[in-house]
């Protein structure tokens, strides 16, 4: 197997031990690789110091001010969030 195959997805950084990326008392504007959904919380669950989407409830929300998505117009984060997704998301096809 190549390395590219066990390559982490690029989000990965911005997902895992995340906590502290929350500005506290704040909305924050987070978006979630799972569900695609980018909204405004002041108010997040955590689990193992990775947020939890309040959508979804899965580990895969960062917060935007500290991400590549941040200074990118709504389609742009939707475009990248869409790859994120594809990257992390896609069931990997079991060879024979």
């Amino acid at each position: 197997m190549t390395e590219e195959k066990h390559k982490r997805p690029e989000y990965m950084h911005y997902v895992t031990d995340n906590v502290r990326d929350m500005v506290p008392n704040k909305k924050n504007l987070v978006a979630c690789v799972s569900c695609l959904t980018i909204y405004k919380t002041s108010r997040l669950s955590q689990v193992h110091g990775c947020l939890l989407c309040c959508i979804c409830n899965v580990d895969a929300v960062m917060v935007v001010a500290r991400s590549p998505l941040h200074g990118l117009s709504e389609p742009e984060q939707r475009v990248l969030l869409d790859k994120w997704h594809i990257e992390g998301f896609t069931p990997i096809p079991i060879s024979k």
